[in-house]
């Protein structure tokens, strides 16, 4: 039985916000999930990101609901109710997922970057785990050269879209002032990305961070304020907008923490998963609150470059189902010659003779 790629996994496309959060595995479970998945598949990567949990296998008998109840019991969730938040996909299926995925095709912001990074870290995560083998590191290998192909080629630009850019829109259409005191929190790669965007359009910045030492790093590169994670509460009370994006597992913004404002309205922007801001504070007159799903894109015209895209992705697609079929067919062209080696040196000769015709299909096979 030739084993076959699979992916399981729970999206933007496929899930709520509220569904999504809770499956989201620190480096423990990270970890616990490739060994729970050990004893069904030959190779295993998990692909974790702020719109994503995927599963890339390959397995001679793929059971998605298997799966599915492996991971309810790794994040104590009742299975009865997770499956339809799950896509399943096989052969060429999955393969052309992943590489949709590096391409930035499948991301809730079309384009983006981090994604290339965070599939980096998924094949090395399996290679610590020694969950991986050669197949699934060829397709990740591929879908990190797609990736970085497309980012390469000019027409990118008209697809690309970012976060921060996303973000300055939504604080420009809804904040009064134009001059808005804007308060972000977090300290990670998108914080950093938000404050450089931000840099270049606002002055009155305050950055907050556990580590007070990345606030002063942060504030300095915009001339800002930095203030510790206490002192939230007082930068919320005279900000016009907020962005939130840490990693914490809990809120970090609830409506206490508004009611003490002095100014009328308030821009909150909760980029994270699991969310930062209690969505309970959308129901304060004063609070606009946008989440990253519901960061709506730039409609820009990018038909034709979703289409460049596309002829990228099927011809590495392509490439990676001809080294499949031969690496299929070596296999079995080394069965086959092993097998006539065994007898006395007449008949191996007239078996190995025989071989040249199977030997010339299994090879036409796999070229076609």
């Amino acid at each position: 039985m030739t084993p076959e790629l699979v992916y399981l996994g729970i999206t933007h496309k496929t899930a709520p916000v509220s569904i999504r959060e809770r499956f989201r595995p620190d480096a423990d479970q990270h970890r616990a999930i490739l060994r729970t998945l050990a004893d069904q598949t030959h190779e295993c990567a998990l692909l974790n990101t702020c719109g994503r949990v995927e599963i890339y296998a390959l397995a001679d008998r793929p059971d998605p609901d298997g799966w599915i109840t492996r991971l309810a019991a790794a994040f104590d969730l009742p299975h009865a109710a997770l499956p339809p938040y799950f896509r399943a996909l096989t052969g060429d299926d999955c393969a052309k997922h992943l590489l949709r995925v590096a391409a930035g095709l499948e991301s809730q912001i079309i384009g983006e970057t981090y994604i290339l990074n965070q599939i980096r870290k998924a094949h090395q995560s399996a290679i610590d785990q020694r969950s991986i083998g050669p197949v699934l590191s060829a397709l990740l290998r591929a879908a990190i050269h797609t990736g970085r192909r497309v980012r390469r080629e000019p027409w990118f630009d008209t697809l690309h879209q970012t976060l921060p850019s996303l973000t300055l829109d939504r604080i420009a259409t809804t904040c009064n002032s134009d001059r808005p005191r804007i308060v972000v929190v977090g300290g990670g790669h998108i914080a950093t990305d938000m404050i450089d965007a931000l840099a270049g359009r606002y002055n009155r910045i305050t950055i907050v961070n556990r580590n007070i030492g990345s606030s002063h790093r942060l504030a300095n590169r915009v001339n800002g304020v930095a203030a510790g994670i206490s002192e939230l509460p007082t930068a919320l009370r005279d900000a016009d907008a907020a962005v939130v994006c840490t990693a914490s597992p809990a809120f970090v913004i609830d409506s206490a923490m508004l009611q003490i404002r002095t100014c009328d309205d308030i821009t909150l922007i909760d980029l994270s998963v699991p969310r930062n801001v209690d969505p309970r504070v959308a129901r304060l007159p004063h609070v606009r609150l946008t989440h990253l799903d519901q960061l709506a894109p730039n409609r820009r015209p990018m038909t034709a470059a979703i289409a460049d895209v596309e002829s990228v992705i099927q011809e590495q697609l392509d490439r990676f189902s001809r080294w499949r079929r031969a690496r299929a067919v070596a296999s079995r062209i080394k069965s086959l010659v092993r097998s006539a080696e065994n007898g006395d040196p007449d008949v191996v000769s007239r078996r190995k003779r025989a071989l040249h015709r199977p030997i010339t299909t299994l090879i036409e096979s796999a070229t076609a």
